[in-house]
This record gives C-alpha cells, structure tokens and sequence, in this order.
C-alpha cells in the first residue's frame, strides 16, 4: 500500500467506515443486468434508505462506436474486452449494429457498429460531525478498449453542460471529470456544498452519456421507419423485411425499459442527495441551502427530460412494432386470398374432370360405350348435367356468404 493510500484511509473517521465499505460493494457489484444469478443486489432500495446514504452510485451505458462498417455478434465483442483484460464481467460488453439506411438515390449507408459497455461510477464524501465533507473519493470506470477486432473504437467525445469537450480531455473519464470541474465556476465558491459540486459534474457526464445513447437508438429508430414507409427500395415489404425490423426493435424495446428505470433512479437521486445530507442546518446557510436546492432541481429537470426522451422512443418503438405486426397480417391476408383463389380453380378443374373419370369407370367405357361406338354421345350427354351440377354446387358454397346476404 502506498503512502498516499495510508494517508487517505488514516483520515477516514471511524463512524464512516461502514459508509465507505457499503460505497465499494456497490460499485464492485458485477451482476448481468437481465440475466442475473444472485438476487439480493438486484433488490431496489426505497427513497428512505437513499436519503440515508452519504455516497451515489451511477449505473449507465456506454455507447462507443467503431471506425469501420461490419457486424459484431456478442462473442466477438466479449472476447476483445477480455483479451483487453476487462476486469468486469464479460456480458457487461455487447455489440449495437446499427440499421442501414437506404437514401432516395439507391445507395446505402454505411454506419459503423457500436460496442454498449455497463459502467459504473461511485461518489462518497465522509461526514464526521467536526469536518463534514472534509475528504471524498470517487470511483470511475476506465474507457472500454477492445483488442483482436478488425476494427478500432473512434476517438471518443463529450457535450457535457453544453460545452464540447475533445482529446485530449477524453482520454479517460477521470480526465473528462477533472477537466469539467475546472470549467465549473462553483468549485472554489462557497454557493453550494462541496460535494454537490462535485457531483454535479458527475451528475452532467452521466446524463451525457445516456444522451449519446438516445440519440443512437433515435437514429436506428428512423431508419426503420424510414424503410418501412419505402419498403425495400421498391416500395413493397417482405417478410423477411419485416421480421429484421421486429428482431432490431426488439433489441432495443428489451433495453429501453431498463434504461429509463436507471435514468428514473438518478433523477430521484439528484432530488434526495441535494437537500437532507449535503445540507443541513449544521453546516450551510439559508442561502448554501436554497442554492443547493436550485442545483438540485436543474440536475432532476435535466434528468427528467431525458427519461422524458427515453420514453418517447420506447412509445415509438411499441407502435413501430404494432405497426409492424398489422402490415403483416395484411400480407398475410392478401397471400391467402391469393391462395383461395388458387384452390378455387383446382376445385373447378376437379369437378370438370372427376365426374368424368368417375362415370367412365362406372360404365366401363367398353362394348357399345366405347369411343366412336353408338352409346359414346350419350355418356357425354349423362356427364354434361352432372358436371353442371357439381359445379353449381361448388360456386354456390364458395359465394354462399355473397348470395344470402341482403
């Protein structure tokens, strides 16, 4: 353990030791977010119970897209993360390939696909009664990196609180972090209680993130519908057209849910965290506080609209899918009247020659029968009414819903 290590933990108060081991467990914690095994971490916590906690933890997605146009399956994607040496659970990595558009003039679009990464990040500020807030840690994921793909991440960006921020700032998120602090003119106020200050930035750099998310999902949701208003460039839908559209909706409608119930989570976070633990009468002033709450509510605002924008294309995603499923029975419903059709004239050509072949071997068609005998009109003359029965019978059964009705 280095000395700075020993330095860090030695200033540590003891009544805050359990805080800072409950922080760690939460940002350690590994679990697949669908296909999980233990259930326990999975239980969510009640508004209450986060009041009470001095630290947040962050769960979102990454979205970092590659530099070349190709298909990813999840194998591929999980072997290069751990040939990297990921110590995360390998089905924290998955591939996003993105639906081709097909522009008015015939060509195809060519976007690259996308590596989706589960990251977490943690703050914790200790809370000894003499020097509130005298020590915080804070615990980031590193940038995914991805090793043995014929493909390379592109150089990540960042919109964080409405600047732009580029290499070299994006290099790693302790770098974007720190980078965001110093573009904070609050850090070295005393307007607001150091940790909000902190994590405000923190706060700004998730909502970031799963922006950049939403507005991938948009662009993959309008590419759908863009193809399924022209068809398959010859204004006609196939199946086969359709059923990759529901397979790439479903990938999407499967996750969106989760990921508003994440966004939800940080936005009643911002809204707890703001007011009763940073906040108290014990160590800010009436306008630390109202200051704070103000922080507070732009920080739920923003996250809001996000969930707000989630929402909406998990709304899209449910009606594209209806729409989806309508233009299919109506297909469906077209083939089988072409079907119907098919078989009413087999039906017709069975009644025409079955009465035939079957009064032919009823009469042998031998002796005074026999073709050019003298009994060989008259067969054709007991075969005429007959055929004309049966197929009265038959076109009468098959519009009998026409003729009766009024």
């Amino acid at each position: 353990m280095s000395s700075s290590s020993k330095t860090v933990l030695a200033t540590v108060a003891m009544s805050s030791w359990a805080t800072l081991i409950r922080c760690l467990d939460d940002f350690f914690h590994d679990q697949p977010s669908f296909n999980f095994t233990q259930v326990r971490p999975k239980i969510l916590q009640m508004p209450s119970v986060l009041a009470k906690q001095t630290h947040l933890t962050f769960s979102y997605v990454l979205a970092r897209e590659f530099d070349k146009s190709m298909r990813l399956d999840y194998s591929m994607i999980q072997k290069a993360a751990k040939d990297f040496g990921t110590w995360r659970d390998d089905r924290d990595f998955g591939p996003m390939n993105p639906v081709q558009r097909r522009e008015l003039s015939g060509e195809t679009t060519t976007f690259a696909p996308l590596a989706l990464t589960r990251t977490s990040a943690t703050a914790w500020f200790d809370n000894s009664e003499d020097r509130p807030w005298r020590l915080g840690i804070i615990l980031l994921d590193r940038h995914p990196e991805f090793w043995g793909l014929p493909c390379q991440l592109q150089i990540p960006f960042a919109i964080v609180n409405g600047r732009y921020y580029g290499t070299p700032h994006t290099r790693s998120p302790a770098d974007l972090l720190l980078e965001c602090m110093k573009q904070n003119g609050t850090l070295n106020t005393s307007a607001i209680p150091g940790p909000l200050v902190v994590v405000e930035d923190l706060y700004r750099l998730v909502i970031h993130e799963w922006a950049h998310l939403a507005a991938f999902f948009t662009r993959d949701l309008n590419a759908i519908e863009w193809a399924l208003q022209r068809g398959s460039g010859a204004y006609e839908n196939d199946v086969n057209h359709l059923r990759n559209a529901m397979r790439d909706m479903f990938f999407s409608r499967r996750r969106m849910s989760h990921y508003c119930s994440l966004i939800k989570h940080c936005a009643e976070s911002a809204a707890i965290h703001g007011r009763p633990i940073w906040c108290t009468t014990h160590n800010s002033t009436e306008a630390q506080r109202l200051t704070t709450r103000q922080t507070a509510s732009d920080l739920q605002r923003d996250l809001c609209a996000l969930e707000h924008t989630m929402t909406q294309i998990h709304l899209r995603l449910q009606s594209t899918m209806t729409h989806i499923t309508a233009e299919t029975t109506v297909m469906e419903a077209g083939r089988t009247r072409v079907q119907n059709k098919i078989l009413l004239v087999l039906a017709i050509i069975g009644v025409i020659f079955l009465p035939v072949s079957s009064l032919a071997a009823v009469f042998s068609m031998g002796g005074s029968w026999a073709a050019g005998e003298r009994n060989f009109g008259m067969f054709w003359v007991i075969c005429g009414p007959v055929e004309v029965v049966l197929l009265g019978l038959l076109l009468a059964v098959s519009y009998w819903d026409i003729i009766s009705s009024p």
